[in-house]
Formats: structure tokens, C-alpha cells, sequence
């Protein structure tokens, strides 16, 4: 966690900001209220996917790898059509082909297959877009259970 971003600067601060509050019937202004400001850095891990959609790419790598191998092949990996299923930009799919040859060996380990998956899911991907598309690879959401009970 320690990786995701770094802390470059911590102050405190006094935030002056018009604060109006009701007292009564009649409008006041409100004490400044002190803040911490901290300001940080993207670290070596800033650009995974985490939480939900990690748990959901590590799914789709397990329903993948019947053996239980922990790898795939780079065409199965291919094969898989994660940057059309998540809407990959061009610069994206590129990215994510150059990381592919850059793994070596014929397989991809699970470490690898996130950081693969992370070039191609974009940060601002609506979650709605990401949990309809996981049904493609055989994937349950909490969301389509409660619509298969109703």
C-alpha cells in the first residue's frame, strides 16, 4: 500500500472560506475551521486496478486457468478481448501489447495479468460499463444476482 502514493508535503492550514450557518433565524458566519493539506505523489503501483475490479480481473484469470497453474498463455491472454470488453483507447492497446512482449516466456502470471488488465481498464471507466461487461467472461456481480431473484 505503501507503493500507491507517497506524501510529498503535509501542512495545516486555517480554511477561510465563507462558512454560514443558521442560528436560530438568523444567518451567521461560522469560525474558520482549521485543515491538514497533504499533497502527494503517484508511487510505483498508482496505475493498478484495486479493490473491486482487482478481485474481478484476478476471477477471470482463475476462471481461465482450469488447471490451476497460475498461467496463461500470452494467446489465451490475447484471445481474452479485455481492451475491447473494457473500451481500450488505441494508446492503451498499445501499451498493453508492448507490456505482453515484454513478459517473458510464453506465459503470464497472474502479477503480470493485472498489470496487463490495468493499462487496458482506464481509471474513469464507468463501473456500471465494467460489471456489464463481466458476464462476457463468465462473471458474477452482486448487482446480477439481485436481478436474477427479481
Amino acid at each position: 500500500r505503501q507503493k500507491i502514493a507517497k506524501v510529498t508535503k503535509l501542512a495545516t492550514n486555517m480554511n477561510l472560506n465563507p462558512n454560514f450557518f443558521h442560528r436560530g433565524v438568523v444567518l451567521e458566519w461560522g469560525n474558520p475551521v482549521p485543515a491538514i493539506v497533504v499533497h502527494l505523489a503517484r508511487g510505483e503501483h498508482a496505475t493498478l486496478v484495486a479493490d473491486y475490479q482487482q478481485r474481478k480481473v484476478i476471477e477471470i484469470f482463475e476462471n481461465r486457468d482450469s488447471e490451476h497453474t497460475g498461467r496463461l498463455s500470452k494467446k489465451v491472454v490475447e484471445e481474452l478481448g479485455l481492451p475491447e470488453a473494457f473500451f481500450a483507447t488505441p494508446e492503451q492497446q498499445e501499451q498493453a501489447k508492448d507490456f505482453l512482449e515484454t513478459v517473458s516466456g510464453n506465459d503470464v502470471h497472474l502479477p503480470d495479468f493485472i498489470r496487463y488488465s490495468s493499462i487496458l481498464i482506464h481509471p474513469l471507466l464507468k463501473e456500471s460499463l465494467f460489471k456489464a461487461n463481466l458476464a462476457s467472461f463468465g462473471i458474477t456481480t452482486h448487482d446480477s444476482q439481485q436481478e436474477k431473484e427479481e
